[in-house]
């Protein structure tokens, strides 16, 4: 099953004072000034933009760092406008504001004489400023023009965990600072399928020091579906179609009781809504059409109605066999005659998120908890 989680981060600095073999520290991860390639072990790996020198400081992505101290993409998140970035480091919930550079530690503001900054829309940090906040030792190479960031003193990051007290709840899971981290308590609720909110996360900043209780909101997903296109020439006009539709139900929210209509949500499928001309079914016959190939998505949606065990309205099979799902598993649609619908038969609103390209479409449906309060 494909899972949605769109985690973009980038962040940390260096201007070292020491020789690279002064600690005896195996590296976790290591930079090049000027270079977009990091070493994690004896493995090689490239990163999609290369390390800055600002002010003979280096600066590197994020995201890149914290997947070279072993952090996992699922431990950010980040809110709807990426204003905000949070990472979860080990028993530590790190928040980041994105235009201002001001960075909070389980809701500890934390002064910096060096903040990170956003270039070209990455976030970029300070690697040995934001290295040492979070108690890692860097150390510089001037024969191999290199840097090292490696695990350093525990002692502070034992002192911080101790000040957790608060509990937190979601989703029928419950969390204790100081009884497991949140990466592990993480890992738990995506084993379920649930995913925290930026909004979850600052409240966990806000309250981390204070006795109580705090229910949480959050993202559960209940299913989801995926098909793969062709890669046939002939085919690309019916995949150009498929990914338009998909566009249309990006975002699309539906309320509780709500009745979803994909020929009203994703058509008509002229060219006013960026159709083009591709192939559809008529009887036994394959014929040109405004929108052909808009049935892919519609299959796609159906299939993840299925996985999400939500009840079917409306839905109709193709005259003729198609190739892209098992048998009796296609959602025929046409504007005005054939339509795909399904009811919101949960107590919460539900959602869509959408991923699609040349080579496949993915759709996800989730529902949006908001019930977020403390005692």
């Amino acid at each position: 099953m494909t899972r949605f989680i769109f985690f973009v981060l980038t962040v940390f600095f260096l201007f070292f004072t020491y020789p690279f073999n002064a600690l005896a520290n195996e590296p976790l991860v290591v930079f090049r000034p000027g270079s977009a390639l990091y070493t994690i072990g004896e493995q090689n790996y490239q990163m999609d933009r290369e390390t800055l020198l600002i002010n003979d400081r280096l600066y590197v992505p994020l995201r890149f760092f914290a997947i070279g101290i072993g952090s996992d993409k699922r431990n950010f998140i980040w809110n709807e406008d990426a204003s905000k970035v949070a990472l979860i480091n080990g028993n530590d919930l790190i928040i980041i504001d994105r235009q201002s550079g001001t960075v909070y530690i389980n809701g500890r503001l934390v002064k910096m004489s060096l903040k990170p900054v956003e270039i070209d829309g990455r976030l970029y940090v300070p690697l040995r400023h934001f290295a040492e906040m979070l108690d890692y030792e860097v150390a510089w190479d001037e024969l191999n023009k290199r840097v090292s960031v490696m695990a350093g003193k525990l002692p502070e990051k034992e002192i911080r965990k101790g000040k957790l007290r608060h509990e937190f709840a979601v989703g029928g899971s419950r969390f204790t600072p100081g009884e497991s981290t949140l990466a592990q308590w993480q890992i738990a609720l995506l084993q379920k399928n649930i995913y925290l909110t930026i909004q979850s996360v600052e409240q966990m900043s806000s309250k981390l020091s204070n006795p109580g209780e705090t229910l949480l909101c959050y993202e559960k997903m209940l299913g989801d579906a995926l098909i793969e296109l062709p890669g046939d020439p002939e085919q690309a006009a019916n995949n150009q179609n498929a990914i338009t539709a998909l566009h249309h139900l990006t975002g699309v929210e539906l309320k509780q009781g709500e009745i979803f209509s994909f020929n009203n949500t994703s058509g008509p499928y002229g060219r006013e809504r960026g159709y083009i001309t591709g192939f559809s079914f008529s009887g036994d016959k394959v014929i040109r059409e405004m929108g052909g190939g808009v049935c892919r998505t519609s299959t796609l949606v159906y299939n993840a109605v299925l996985d999400a065990g939500l009840p079917v309205i409306e839905r109709h099979r193709h005259s003729l066999p198609v190739y892209y799902v098992p048998q009796n598993k296609d959602a025929a649609v046409g504007y005005g005659v054939l339509d795909f619908r399904f009811k919101n038969n949960r107590e919460c609103p539900l959602f869509f998120r959408t991923e699609g390209n040349s080579e496949r479409i993915c759709l996800s449906i989730w529902e949006k908890h908001q019930e977020c309060r403390s005692y």
